[in-house]
């Protein structure tokens, strides 16, 4: 497919917000308020991202519709490894997230990404208390 800068920029963006994800979440590195500033900021670059790539729908067909697909599989790639990697802090609403979604349930089974480097064998995420069931009325 076609591929613009800002789209290599932002699967770039999406591979570091998962290892660093990873590094947060596990146990020799382990850092919950890392693994929160890490989903916040990656929250905000997925909007801006959605946001900046909107001028694309009205392009239409040609060579253009393969930048518009490029970004439609980018923003899914991003939904996608925000529902797996937040699970730890909003299981409730990424389990949501990866239903509609139609990924696997168990977020540690999830994630695969379609890159040269061997993808790393993934294990489950340590446990610690969940921030929705502590906010629930």
């Amino acid at each position: 497919g076609a591929w613009l800068a800002d789209q290599r920029a932002y699967y770039a963006r999406a591979l570091r917000f998962v290892e660093a994800c990873e590094r947060a979440a596990g146990v020799e590195g382990f850092a919950p308020h890392e693994l929160a500033g890490e989903i916040r900021a990656f929250a905000s670059d997925s909007a801006r991202f959605v946001q900046s790539q909107a001028s694309l729908e009205a392009i239409g067909d040609g060579h253009g519709a393969n930048y518009l697909r490029t970004a439609k599989a980018l923003a899914l790639l991003g939904l996608r490894s925000f529902a797996i990697m937040a699970d730890p802090i909003l299981p409730e609403t990424c389990g949501k997230m990866r239903e509609a979604l139609g990924v696997a349930n168990d977020p540690a089974q999830a994630l695969v990404f379609s890159s040269p480097r061997q993808a790393p064998q993934r294990t489950a995420l340590p446990t610690f208390p969940h921030l929705e069931a502590v906010m629930r009325p």
